[in-house]
């Protein structure tokens, strides 16, 4: 059960995430005050891409672990 709500947790802050760098893509530069792609975004989409993969298995991840919590509880 810890583990599924771990994972909720997880996937909703990489959600947020994806989001954040989807629509407001410069906020990495202005946090680190590093510009790795010379300007042209490529690398911010990059990061989008990642998280939003990282955030869809990540809740497949927690929506397996709650359907085997939910057939133990049922078992018994």
């Amino acid at each position: 059960m810890l583990r599924t709500r771990i994972e909720i947790v997880l996937a909703a802050l990489l959600g947020m995430t994806t989001i954040l760098t989807a629509v407001w893509p410069d906020w990495i530069e202005s946090l680190f005050g590093f510009d790795p792609d010379g300007g042209n975004g490529t690398t911010e989409w990059w990061i989008v891409a990642a998280l939003a993969v990282g955030t869809i298995a990540i809740a497949a991840l927690a929506r397996r672990d709650r359907r085997i919590v939910r057939r133990r509880l049922a078992q018994r």
